[in-house]
């Protein structure tokens, strides 16, 4: 093995920086000066998570307040370079004792900031759990994701048992807002008990878009914490529920618990100051500039920081002297730079290609030693390591020296052929506006009826806009399902006369005890969905005996192959929701409610199924 990876080594040619740049030293990482925590507000802070261990299945409190509150990895997660995990279908949760520090801190102030740099993974998920402090069925407080919008639980002493959830919860705003985006974020929720909560996103309060300047807390007044609300029982969990539901995708960066709110300005101040550690880079240019080697004082300065697994953040470039004294006394010109990565330079990400500029008496500031060369910041993708790639720059001009960059020839285009019309599908699935508007049709209620025009407007963004079979996504049948059992269920609630003199005062066990009873309900069904009308008009529609057993035939149905083999058995729609009615605070059971809960379900069954979808 080993002589095998010394031939390997040894028939790697080393590549040698082109003579001909004009270039500045070389530096890698660890050259650099490391910005350790900028200039952050974190006079308050209880509980600080950077993730900056990289590796193995905790992660650990790094505030220096004890006692620390380590977090076990469980389920499928990912460490990112540069700090921060990627959660798939996993999730982080500390121990109950720990959790107390959280519960005592925050009691002794009544107010609270959960601090936090995500990137959710997607804009669809529901009930979402990014941050949480809870229970089996309760919490201190959540921090979640509902599609495009933060939501914010907190439990405060109150009479309304609601309360014990953190609910009514504050959000961000609808969907048509989409102030939660699938890209980095900096999400800060407060919680006063003078003003209530409220939630800042990238610096910017999430305000009521109908006032201006006021948050969306539906709690008023606010009430305070007290001290026997909070549930010292419960544990500090990111990325779901402590028993690993509701869970969240996504990748989070910085988590951070302060025991007091953070002003607007202290909000601003750390979403400055960024996340994910951070190096000063003072690249020498004095070679261009006459300096002594052994005395350099002429910087080009970047903060960079690994920004991901795969790429490096170069940001603001500042030439900076050294000297106190010294300052430019003649213009030195600066064009085009370049970055560049192990002896060559990068094949993307060059934002400062086009800089030109000088330094100059009137732009460089000699208090602070510095000119801003460009308010701009670029990625640059990572080669071999953190600790093993090496960056220098590259200049077209400066000062006196020159160099000619030449674009690489771009490869001649392929000589044009005809090529062969693309296999498409005879089959898609309908449109959104097309499958909105067959719903109407079929059950009678119009796109304009309130209850589904508001479905239709927060399911919108779900729903397919092209006809293509394989773009339709399991997100739009969950969409489709919601628009689908509101058309029913206003349906079934303004127009039961659709359904002939079927009896809805009756209980389900009376109601749906013959099959000329059942029939009221499913040939209206089959004719307005599949136009049968006794006949089957289509070689490829469902043949009416299936789908008529399968709503509502009376005993097991036997599901049968094509040879006739019987598969399996199963109960009708009708049957099933006859025999396992459980009631709760939403279902009654033998009573004429059931009725018409079954009759809206089987509605939506016919209705949403592929009959409906299938363009």
């Amino acid at each position: 093995m080993e002589n095998a990876i010394a031939g390997f080594a040894a028939g790697i040619t080393p590549t040698n920086v082109d003579p001909a740049l004009q270039t500045s030293a070389a530096l890698t990482l660890g050259d650099g000066i490391v910005a350790a925590g900028g200039n952050r507000h974190e006079s308050n802070l209880v509980a600080l998570w950077e993730f900056r261990t990289g590796s193995g299945n905790e992660a650990f409190d790094t505030s220096g307040i004890d006692p620390s509150i380590t977090l076990q990895m469980q389920g499928s997660y990912q460490w990112l370079g540069g700090y921060g995990l990627d959660l798939t279908n996993g999730y982080a949760i500390a121990n109950n004792f720990d959790s107390v520090k959280l519960k005592t801190f925050i009691e002794s102030t009544g107010e609270y900031a959960i601090e936090a740099w995500v990137i959710p993974a997607n804009v669809t998920q529901q009930n979402a759990n990014i941050v949480g402090y809870s229970g089996g069925t309760a919490r201190n407080f959540t921090l979640g994701q509902e599609m495009y919008s933060y939501e914010m639980y907190n439990r405060i002493d109150d009479p309304d048992p609601q309360s014990l959830n953190g609910e009514p919860f504050l959000t961000t705003g609808d969907s048509n807002q989409e102030l939660l985006q699938s890209s980095l974020q900096h999400v800060v929720a407060n919680y006063d008990p003078l003003v209530g909560r409220s939630v800042y996103i990238n610096g910017q309060l999430a305000e009521d878009p109908a006032a201006p300047g006021i948050s969306l807390d539906p709690k008023a007044p606010p009430t305070s914490i007290g001290n026997v609300v909070w549930d010292d029982n419960f544990a500090f969990v990111l990325g779901a529920d402590v028993a690993g539901l509701n869970n969240w995708d996504g990748q989070v960066r910085m988590v951070a618990i302060h025991n007091r709110t953070l002003t607007p300005a202290q909000v601003q101040q750390n979403f400055d100051v960024g996340v994910g550690q951070k190096f000063f880079l003072l690249f020498w240019v004095g070679n261009h500039l006459g300096e002594d080697p052994l005395d350099p004082k002429s910087f080009i300065l970047f903060e960079v920081s690994q920004f991901d697994s795969y790429g490096y953040l170069f940001d603001t470039p500042r030439f900076i002297n050294l000297d106190p004294s010294w300052t430019p006394t003649a213009p030195i010109p600066l064009e085009r730079m370049r970055i560049g990565i192990n002896g060559k330079e990068a094949l993307s990400g060059q934002a400062y290609a086009s800089l030109e500029t000088t330094i100059n008496s009137s732009d460089y500031d000699p208090l602070l030693g510095m000119q801003e060369l460009s308010p701009l910041g670029t990625v640059i993708a990572l080669e071999k390591s953190a600790a093993a790639d090496e960056f220098f720059l590259t200049f077209e001009r400066i000062g006196n020296d020159t160099h000619v960059f030449n674009d690489p020839n771009p490869p001649a285009p392929p000589a044009p052929t005809d090529p062969a019309a693309p296999v498409v599908s005879d089959i898609g699935f309908r449109t959104f506006e097309e499958i909105n508007a067959s719903i109407a049709s079929m059950t009678g209620i119009p796109v304009t009826n309130n209850a589904v025009d508001g479905v239709y407007d927060d399911y919108i963004q779900q729903l397919p806009t092209v006809e293509a079979i394989d773009a339709f996504l399991p997100s739009h049948q969950m969409a489709i399902a919601q628009l689908v059992l509101t058309s029913c269920s206003e349906l079934v609630d303004t127009n039961p006369g659709y359904f002939g003199s079927f009896d809805f005062g009756q209980n389900e066990d009376v109601a749906f005890d013959s099959v000329s009873k059942r029939n009221q309900i499913i040939n209206p069904l089959l004719t307005a969905v599949a136009n049968y009308n006794g006949v089957e008009n289509l070689t490829s529609q469902p043949a009416q005996a299936d789908l008529r057993a399968t709503f509502g035939d009376m005993g097991p149905v036997d599901l049968v192959s094509g040879n006739n083999v019987v598969l399996a058995s199963y109960d009708s729609l009708i049957d099933h929701m006859i025999t396992n009615c459980t009631a709760s605070a939403v279902t009654t059971c033998d009573d004429p409610s059931r009725t018409r809960q079954i009759v809206k379900a089987v509605c939506a069954s016919a209705v949403g199924g592929a009959v409906t979808l299938v363009q």
